[in-house]
């Protein structure tokens, strides 16, 4: 559950991490967010701590609802960290902002706010499975 975003609020950050426990292939990221979003940066950092920045929409808005895929596909190695970053203007300076006075609640209607940094995966090997479904 995420906080909410204050009123007048020009600069609210969430921030999140997937840990690559596998080795895996990424080939397309999907930022999602509603009409407060401001930007956002797709990182992967190597076990080392070495970043390098996979996707950055400096001016997000709702209507860019696109899927970036990559030109060729990155092989992550296992250790590494994916990263999102994201920022919201919930002030009177965003034109889209339906109303700066409201507090802004976390969920799916375009009047809440939605923090969804998808990412199309594969992992190099098969994961085991987890269940048996007697096949």
């Amino acid at each position: 559950q995420l906080p909410n975003i204050a009123p007048h609020n020009p600069r609210y950050t969430v921030e999140g991490q997937m840990r690559v426990r596998q080795p895996l292939t990424l080939y397309a990221l999907w930022p999602h967010m509603h009409s407060r979003g401001r930007d956002i940066t797709f990182i992967v950092q190597d076990e080392r701590g070495r970043e390098q920045t996979l996707l950055s929409v400096p001016r997000y808005t709702f209507a860019w609802q696109f899927t970036y895929e990559l030109a060729t596909p990155l092989k992550i190695a296992a250790g590494s960290t994916i990263k999102a970053i994201a920022h919201y203007d919930n002030s009177a300076g965003n034109p889209e902002n339906p109303d700066p006075n409201q507090e802004v609640t976390w969920g799916p209607q375009t009047t809440n706010e939605m923090f969804d940094p998808f990412v199309e995966i594969a992992y190099e090997k098969r994961a085991p499975l987890l269940l048996d479904l007697g096949q």
